[in-house]
């Protein structure tokens, strides 16, 4: 038991900052987008952008797979730093709409989508800095975070509309404090035992394989 204690510290000291931005990620989305969960079904400002930022991913997907390209640190870095940027702006526009005039209904609508696809991107960077990790750690880091998002989700359903935005906002931004930690975790990457183990998930532990199951880690996300 103390062995798996400390494996598992050891890997939280070494992988906490993805864990951190995870749960930011995810609960200022759905503290946004989705009202905490208390207006689940509100049609276009919920699942109407989340369908629309689903059509934009399939889009780039198809243009990305077909160029073979590859996006570099930089770009990567950049990308990330304008999505914070335009998830926090677009919750704090929220913040202050009046949800009840008519005429704002496209302009609400225009953020929800703004939000839903910046947040979905950052959410996908915290996936992509667990590159070269085995498949249990990925898995339990991203479902952990999950996990506590739920709980702070479900805190945060009690404050008011305004309040929750701003505080979703709040996380947005806090996403800022762990892109350094989580650059250096990438520039000193964590050991990993028993390269020629294999898993439960019956993978062996190649570089391929790992892509393959951070993938699956995405679709999983996006299916919950």
């Amino acid at each position: 038991m103390s062995v798996v204690v400390s494996g598992l510290l050891s890997r939280a000291k070494a992988f906490w900052p993805m864990l951190a931005g995870i749960i930011c990620a995810r609960t200022a989305l759905i503290v946004a987008c989705y009202g905490s969960y208390a207006s689940t079904d509100d049609g276009i400002f919920t699942d109407g952008s989340m369908f629309v930022t689903c059509a934009l991913f399939i889009v780039a997907l198809l243009i990305f797979s077909r160029s073979r390209r590859e996006l570099g640190a930089t770009a990567v870095q950049w990308i990330m730093v304008g999505s914070i940027t335009v998830a926090a702006g677009a919750s704090m526009a929220l913040s202050l709409l009046d949800s009840a005039d008519q005429t704002l209904v496209a302009t609400a609508f225009a953020l929800s989508i703004a939000s839903t696809l910046a947040l979905s991107l950052c959410m996908f960077y915290w996936l992509r800095c667990l590159r070269g990790t085995d498949e249990v750690t990925a898995a339990l880091f991203v479902f952990s975070a999950f996990f506590i998002s739920v709980g702070i989700v479900y805190l945060l359903s009690f404050l008011p509309t305004r309040a929750q935005n701003i505080i979703g906002m709040a996380l947005i931004v806090a996403q800022f404090a762990f892109l350094g930690p989580a650059g250096l975790r990438a520039e000193h990457p964590t050991e990993r035992p028993h390269r020629r183990a294999r898993t439960f998930f019956t993978f062996a532990r190649s570089n391929i394989q790992d892509s393959r199951f951070l993938a699956a880690c995405a679709v999983g996300m996006a299916l919950l």
